[in-house]
């Protein structure tokens, strides 16, 4: 008996990790959406400082630059490109 509950609730505590890791990756997936998107202002500082931060994150930093490089590789949306390039600048410039 004890063993059917400590695999039930292993596999409830997967499940609840797997829930919230979907929801991470789709807050996540909305958050540089909405910084890239194709509006003709560009992405707010709190915007960008949000998504910097989730970058020390492994698996956030992976989709984000997944992410950005789709937005980077839209020929038909120039406002895409131009906004990737503005969160991409400031790291670019402090690297002297």
């Amino acid at each position: 008996m004890s063993y059917c509950l400590t695999v039930f609730s292993s596999f409830v505590l997967l499940l609840h990790f797997i829930t919230y890791t979907m929801i991470f990756l789709a807050l996540l997936f909305l958050q540089v959406r909405e910084a890239t998107s194709n509006d003709p202002w560009g992405p707010s500082s709190t915007q960008m400082a949000d998504i910097s931060d989730l970058t020390y994150n492994v698996v956030a930093c992976n989709e984000i630059m997944t992410m950005l490089w789709k937005r980077l590789k839209d020929d038909k949306n120039w406002r895409h490109i131009h906004k990737v390039t503005t969160m991409h600048m400031p790291p670019i410039l402090c690297l002297d």
